[in-house]
């Protein structure tokens, strides 16, 4: 209970009355200790010296209490010789300034002459001090002045200047190559990369719609002799006919002899790993280094997109280094950039 109230006070907050010295935390007690100490009764006599004479109130301390020792030795000692040498001992501990630090409170002033006289002043003075000027070099020509420096286009001084490549480029690349797309440059920037992914499905479409008309237009011998090798026959339609007549096979008794002459190898290009996908076109003709640049070369044993050295410094200092290239379209979908129609928003 609040004696002044007779209520009940608070546990805590700003009314609640202060517990018991035995329940006060750790040190508290010195702390109100040291606050409730009397004011010091004596006068300082002298000024502060802030410094100049560091450990003067030790020294005196320690002479005020020689002082008496001192004086018994001189009375004690008739010889002059013995006092002169007694007086000499007393005076060597004085001067032990050398214990301690002297602080330099102001600093030095130096004469100043010449140009920096004329600069601290204000008057007329050259812009860089003579003694101390260098003669003026030959200029350089705008190619070597560093402000004109750009990105060697051909040079390659590091081979992770160029970006590894990743399936993205490399098809876009191999796209380029067959004409289907027109790229402003040797290599995809990253804007032409995100724009390929997104529209990576129509562009399929688009090559397989090519393929179909070919292979209406030439025959399935024909087309599909691209993948076996072995097939030294003629493919045309004139030589299918012809060899019809004369043995009385048809187009698709000869096409699976032809078939039975494939390698797996040649069927796995031709179908890929599944027969239900529709495979690409642009993968079934890729290069045997676009391939190893996107897979690096044999699973067992790398060899490609490794690095050999074990002690190599790896340089990322190029420009556009960036593995692998960002997903544009989801990262503008996630910082809001392109927001969903209202119907598609509402249909979820």
């Amino acid at each position: 209970m609040d004696s002044t109230s007779g209520q009940l006070e608070p546990a805590s907050g700003a009314r609640a009355s202060i517990p018991g010295k035995e329940y006060w935390p750790e040190g508290t007690a010195d702390r109100v200790r040291a606050a409730r100490a009397p004011e010091p009764t004596g006068n300082s006599l002298g000024s502060p010296s802030y410094g100049k004479n560091p450990g003067s109130r030790r020294r005196k301390q320690t002479t005020s209490v020689s002082a008496p020792k001192s004086s018994e030795v001189s009375v004690e000692s008739s010889d002059p010789v013995l006092s002169e040498t007694s007086e000499d001992a007393m005076e060597d501990p004085k001067d032990n300034s050398s214990e301690y630090v002297v602080y330099q409170t102001e600093p030095e002033k130096e004469e100043e002459t010449g140009f920096d006289l004329d600069k601290k002043l204000g008057r007329p003075h050259p812009f860089i001090d003579p003694k101390v000027k260098k003669p003026i070099e030959e200029p350089l020509t705008s190619d070597e002045l560093w402000w004109n420096w750009r990105k060697p286009d051909k040079e390659q001084w590091s081979r992770w200047q160029r970006r590894r490549p990743d399936v993205e480029t490399v098809f876009l690349k191999a796209m380029a190559e067959t004409g289907q797309v027109k790229l402003y440059g040797e290599h995809p920037t990253l804007t032409e990369t995100s724009l390929y992914r997104a529209r990576r499905h129509l562009f399929k479409e688009e090559r397989l719609q090519v393929e179909k008309e070919r292979l209406n237009k030439v025959g399935p011998i024909a087309y599909y002799s691209e993948w076996v090798k072995a097939w030294k026959k003629g493919t045309s339609r004139d030589a299918i006919q012809k060899h019809y007549e004369e043995t009385g096979e048809d187009e698709v008794t000869q096409l699976i002899e032809m078939f039975s002459h494939q390698t797996d190898r040649e069927y796995r290009i031709m179908m890929g790993t599944d027969i239900r996908i529709r495979r690409d076109p642009l993968a079934m003709r890729m290069r045997e280094d676009q391939i190893k640049q996107i897979w690096g070369g044999d699973p067992v044993y790398p060899t490609v997109n490794y690095i050999q050295e074990p002690d190599k410094i790896v340089d990322y200092r190029g420009a556009d280094f960036h593995e692998p290239t960002p997903n544009m379209l989801a990262f503008l979908k996630e910082v809001s950039a392109l927001q969903k129609p209202f119907f598609l928003q509402i249909c979820g």
